[in-house]
């Protein structure tokens, strides 16, 4: 590990204290038990596994869209964003799609506007590889993994390091959150055609975070789940008025990771789009990207070049009867252009950059691929997305009425089209050309980006990753505190009020600064109590508290949450951080490690989560439970892992000595006789203070980047012991079986 990198601290798998044998804690156990096995099985009941494998989560038919958007959005806008990449035949798209939102961000923070450049590339294999695997004694492939608390993480079925494995932003906060990431791409650089070197790279940058998450978070879904049919279809509800909080955070911190399915490239999804002979630009014109009928819209100078972009008025009229009148239409005859026949390399055809599913619900698609959304475009006319109502049998198309209608031409043709203009800008981790199933290779779109209408209906969990803001290798904060790795799932039934806490043994003599918690829920009050110098390490509230507050949360996600004053501890220390997360009907809530089972099929991933009793408490009182005190997770005899609230501390500087009280000059003696006169002692010289105990100037300005590197070693030194890693007494390995391919954890939605 280079100097100044941050640790995330591997704390060793020891029992502080032997489990509590009396009845009355035994009674505690019992009571709490099937709250928390209702709770999960909640949890279950809302959430479904698609027959493609992703973990989606339903939600209510009258769910609040979420956070409110700036009256003051421009019609089009496309944020900062860094070079398409191309993941190959993995299955990384989630590590790309997040990685691109977190390189996004970072050039929002420092005012980068390129597009498409590599001012930013971070490594999406190391991210990929330490979501589905463990950190090694010696930091290789062939390594013992360790089995402390923190080093939890997915078990992928579909190769041995989980490239081919599923995933989402959540999967990929947790990853990041423990600090496995992010690096450099030259550190852990992605070669889908090796995979071991890949993988023996990311094993030996395991821990290398050149740049911390800072927060990560869920938005209101466009298009949410609402119910599973039995045949295994899904419903989907499509919210316009939720288009704006995506537009909201790509304005205000960079690219959207998104999920949604991606048919093949020889489906109808792709649009060639149809020219309007009466458009204001001219027949056949097209408009550039960059123009829109807002004079103050921002876009970046380097938006997507040569799209088609039709005047929207002329089909102002469709928002009502499903058989309006347009203007003549002049229509490609051929959805795909054709390439360039002198080049033999060049691509066999051009990916037409229009993608939209208009028969969605009635065909019960859910999801399979990550992209990002960079940017929008309110006057991307509808038309881009038209598709004949008649197939070349003469059938008619399925379409889904809510986000579809159908126009007629002059001459009589219908067509499909999207209920309202516009558009959002979407990057895509194909590279520039793609494969069909049969075979043929196609341009993809224009350059690796894309359209999708706004009335995508197989959109799914929005998400925006924000990184710290510090300098790369200059970490906000020296060492983590943590047991948690993986994704929460959520502790919470109606009329009972659930707290969790860690404890933790200070390291050193220093500050906590911040803590990091999993929020499952929007609109969520956040209650965090820190307390230090335990008198029971079984009990997380046997101290004073330190600090005390709690906080607003608009949107679920992983979350970054400064102190509103630092807390200082010393080496040894034992110190709690409580938590719980308080909703709108009154009922509080804990994040945890936990099973959620939704599918027996071993093709999925499970989860492989390492905890210690001493570690995690819960407990829970309200209507339906008397008051019970704190109970180790570990005595439920279930399948829980730890809480997921984690500590961040700096180191503290240590106060030079008091220099000591100067002796007071001793008085002359009376002179025996006027012949003898006694001289007065001279006083001594009051002691000083010994200046090699006083920090230096120079060292008082110390980097924290040189502390991180004495952190680093340090704890390195300490938790990469094979023997001082089993030195516990390990008292849960658990694999927990959760499963994924766009892998999600619990979220309930009431």
């Amino acid at each position: 590990m280079l100097a100044g990198l941050l640790v995330a601290s591997l704390l060793p798998t020891v029992a502080l204290a032997a489990p509590q044998q009396d009845a009355a804690y035994d009674a505690a156990v019992e009571d709490l038990r099937p709250l928390v096995a209702d709770a999960l099985a909640l949890n279950a009941q809302r959430t479904f596994l698609s027959e493609n494998g992703a973990v989606l989560f339903l939600e209510d038919e009258a769910a609040d869209p979420g956070i409110a958007a700036n009256a003051l959005l421009p019609s089009a806008y496309t944020a900062p964003y860094t070079s398409v990449k191309d993941q190959g035949s993995t299955g990384s798209c989630w590590a790309f799609g997040a990685v691109a939102s977190l390189e996004s961000a970072r050039m929002v923070q420092q005012g980068i506007s390129s597009a498409g450049g590599n001012e930013l590339d971070w490594s999406e294999a190391q991210l990929a590889y330490g979501a589905f695997n463990g950190q090694t004694n010696d930091g290789t492939l062939e390594g013992c993994e360790l089995t402390t608390s923190d080093n939890d993480h997915m078990i992928s079925d579909e190769d041995r390091y989980g490239f081919d494995q599923g995933g989402n932003w959540m999967a990929a906060s947790a990853a990041l959150a423990a600090g496995r990431g992010l690096s450099n791409e030259t550190d852990v650089p992605f070669n889908a055609d090796d995979r071991d070197a890949m993988a023996a790279a990311a094993a030996a940058n395991y821990n290398l975070s050149r740049v911390r998450l800072d927060y990560s978070k869920g938005l209101p879904e466009i298009a949410p789940f609402v119910r599973v049919n039995a045949d295994g279809t899904v419903d989907r509800d499509w919210k316009e008025e939720a288009l704006d909080a995506t537009k909201q955070a790509i304005f205000d911190t960079g690219a959207v990771s998104v999920l949604y399915y991606a048919d093949d490239p020889g489906s109808p999804y792709y649009h060639a789009g149809l020219e309007n002979a009466d458009s204001e630009s001219g027949e056949g014109e097209a408009v550039d990207l960059n123009e829109t009928a807002d004079s103050d819209a921002l876009a970046s100078p380097n938006a997507l070049s040569g799209a088609v972009a039709l005047d929207s008025g002329v089909s102002a009229s469709l928002d009502s009867d499903t058989s309006s009148e347009i203007s003549a239409l002049d229509v490609s005859a051929d959805p795909y252009a054709s390439a360039d026949a002198s080049d033999p390399d060049a691509p066999q055809a051009v990916l037409p950059q229009n993608y939209w599913i208009h028969d969605s619900d009635e065909q019960g698609f859910t999801t399979n691929h990550v992209v990002t959304i960079i940017g929008w475009d309110d006057t991307y006319s509808r038309w881009n997305f038209a598709i004949e109502l008649y197939d070349e049998d003469g059938d008619e198309r399925f379409y889904d009425s809510e986000i579809a209608q159908v126009a007629r031409d002059d001459d009589g043709v219908s067509w499909i089209v999207p209920r309202i203009d516009g558009a959002w800008i979407i990057k895509n981790s194909w590279g520039e050309t793609v494969e069909s199933s049969s075979g043929e290779t196609m341009a993809m779109g224009d350059g690796g980006l894309f359209r999708f209408s706004y009335c995508e209906k197989t959109l799914a969990q929005p998400a925006v990753m924000v990184p710290d803001e510090a300098p790369n290798d200059q970490p906000s904060y020296d060492e983590t505190y943590q047991y948690d790795a993986i994704m929460s799932q959520q502790l919470w039934q109606p009329d009972v009020q659930f707290s969790g806490a860690n404890v933790f043994t200070a390291s050193d003599n220093q500050t906590l600064d911040a803590v990091g918690v999993w929020v499952p829920d929007d609109d969520i009050e956040v209650f965090i109590d820190v307390r230090v110098g335990l008198t029971d390490p079984t009990n997380p509230e046997s101290a004073e508290p330190a600090c005390s507050f709690h906080q607003s949360v608009e949107c679920w996600g992983w979350y970054t949450i400064d102190l509103p004053q630092t807390v200082a501890v010393d080496a040894g220390q034992t110190f709690s951080v409580v938590v719980s997360l308080l909703d709108g009907d009154g009922d509080r809530s804990v994040p945890v490690e936990a099973a959620l089972s939704l599918n027996d099929d071993p093709g999925f991933p499970s989860m492989r989560v390492y905890a210690a009793s001493g570690e995690s408490f819960l407990k829970a009182t309200g209507s339906s439970v008397d008051e019970e005190g704190w109970v180790d997770c570990q005595d439920m005899g279930m399948e829980l892992g730890n809480v997921c609230v984690k500590a961040f501390a700096t180191e503290r500087p240590v106060d030079p000595e008091e220099p000591e009280d100067p002796e007071e000059p001793t008085e002359p003696e009376d002179p025996e006789s006027p012949e003898d006169p006694v001289a007065p002692e001279d006083p001594e010289a009051p002691d000083m203070p010994d200046d090699s105990k006083a920090p230096s100037p120079e060292a008082q300005s110390n980097s924290r980047a040189d502390a991180a590197a004495a952190a680093s070693r340090t704890s390195l030194a300490r938790t990469n012991d094979p023997l001082a890693s089993a030195a516990g007494t390990l008292a849960c390995v658990a694999t927990l079986s959760v499963v994924a391919c766009a892998v999600g954890a619990a979220r309930l939605r009431r």
